[in-house]
């Protein structure tokens, strides 16, 4: 087994897509170390995490395309946004300006080549899943209490 040290840190927070500390808590983070980037409980729970954050995106902020999302996921300010774009666009053999939709064929593929970016290597299929089984129930629960006109449920984020 590595040190946990010598794994990318997005590993070692079990946050495949280096999501940043925040106000805002998603269901699985967990208190870390790291003072910048959560940590969550498994990798499952940070995939299910970079999902809920791409469904926003795509649903709230009508950002359909790899450019429009990476843009705002890996800001200029921090990264070198065009060779982002660039590297997941070869990895989901895409155009930058193709149109996603959040599918569960379409988000895995995604969650797993923003992964490979952030950390440096591809995660576990099961842990990609799993994550992205976590999401699917979290969202119809959602929408099950919007159609129900219920509150909604502290902590589902």
């Amino acid at each position: 087994m590595a040190n946990l040290q010598q794994l990318p840190r997005g590993w070692r927070n079990c946050n495949p897509g280096n999501i940043k500390k925040s106000a805002e808590r998603f269901r699985g983070e967990v208190d870390g170390l790291d003072t910048v980037f959560k940590t969550f409980r498994s990798m499952a729970w940070g995939f299910r995490a970079l999902f809920m954050i791409l469904h926003t995106y795509i649903v709230r902020y009508d950002l359909r395309t790899i450019r429009q999302i990476v843009e705002r996921w890996a800001p200029s300010g921090e990264n070198n946004t065009e060779d982002y774009i660039y590297t997941l666009c070869e990895k989901m053999q895409m155009e930058d300006d193709d149109e996603l939709h959040f599918t569960p064929i379409t988000m895995p593929r995604l969650a797993t080549a923003i992964a490979t970016i952030e950390c440096g290597r591809a995660p576990k299929r099961a842990d990609v899943e799993l994550g992205w089984s976590l999401c699917e129930k979290d969202l119809r629960e959602i929408n099950r209490r919007k159609i129900r006109n219920l509150p909604p449920i502290e902590g589902l984020k």
